[in-house]
């Protein structure tokens, strides 16, 4: 029962396929809210700038990322993992700042409520 911010880059087909990711790339902004909140950057593009290789995050494998005027947050690319999978970097990018449906109990299943339509 819960709902996030997340920006999803552009080219996001292009890093599941990179890293056969299940789930939509994004950067989590806020997590855990119980209904899907309006935020005044819904919508709109933020500039995503990669830094240094795949990490070990809490959450799994990933790569820190500045977001522009944001700061430094992380894409998880591989959840509840440790096991470093390899991989270049991701090009730098801009995204779209949105609101997730991640109620589902695995991340295959999350979706992206608005602004995009379902995916």
């Amino acid at each position: 029962m819960y709902y996030s911010w997340w920006i999803v880059p552009h080219n996001y087909t292009k890093y599941m396929k990179m890293y056969n990711m299940v789930h939509i790339p994004h950067i989590t902004i806020k997590t855990r809210m119980i209904y899907p909140q309006q935020n005044k950057h819904i919508g709109k593009e933020f500039d995503i700038t990669f830094i240094g290789e795949m990490c070990v995050f809490n959450e799994g494998v990933g790569f820190s990322c500045e977001v522009e005027n944001m700061g430094g947050y992380t894409m998880i690319v591989h959840y509840n993992t440790q096991e470093l999978m390899g991989g270049e970097r991701p090009d730098n990018t801009k995204g779209i700042f949105c609101c997730a449906d991640t109620q589902h109990p695995y991340e295959e299943g999350w979706t992206i409520e608005y602004p995009y339509p379902r995916i």
